[in-house]
């Protein structure tokens, strides 16, 4: 879990838990890619591939090997899996 400390007059405070970022969500922000285009590009629907940007839906491979190959090694199946894990830990918490 990603939780955030904040120090006010020399009190810690823990705030809420901060989300973990998607890495294709914050690639596609970066290149101003809408995410609809994106998802024509892979081959998706534009709302299935919405639930797979939000942790709605779990990516399998061979969709991992699609986004990295459409964004050009910029997003790993390591990089979504760690985020996929750290969403399903954070809901489950």
């Amino acid at each position: 879990m990603f939780l955030t400390a904040m120090c006010l007059m020399g009190k810690l405070s823990v705030m809420a838990p901060t989300p973990p970022i998607n890495p294709l969500r914050k690639f596609l922000e970066a290149k101003d890619i809408p995410a609809g285009a994106f998802a024509e590009q892979c081959g998706l629907s534009p709302s299935y591939f919405s639930r797979l940007l939000s942790g709605d839906r779990e990516a399998d491979s061979s969709l991992l090997a699609v986004f990295e190959a459409e964004t050009n090694g910029a997003v790993t199946p390591n990089e979504w899996v760690r985020w996929w894990i750290a969403t399903t830990e954070d809901s489950a918490a």
